[in-house]
């Protein structure tokens, strides 16, 4: 089995909304350049993105250490 890797997203700091894309760009990106070396299984953007708004964590920098079992069961779930 191979291991498995979520993209949570970056933030875009610089307050400017002209340039917000980029971080949905570069979340897709490297999703796709980790999948395409077949060591790794990426978790789709939308599994992170449903996980994030179940367990409250749409607006968090960084996930506490204490999240991630939860993070990792609703993955299991839906895998």
């Amino acid at each position: 089995m191979r291991p498995s890797v979520a993209i949570l997203g970056f933030k875009n700091l610089s307050s400017r909304q002209d340039t917000a894309w980029i971080s949905t760009a570069l979340s897709e990106m490297l999703a796709a350049e980790l999948a395409a070396s077949e060591q790794l299984r990426t978790v789709p953007a939308e599994t992170v993105a449903r996980t994030k708004i179940d367990l409250g964590l749409s607006d968090v920098e960084s996930l506490l250490p204490a999240a991630l079992p939860q993070v990792r069961k609703n993955w299991q779930a839906t895998s």
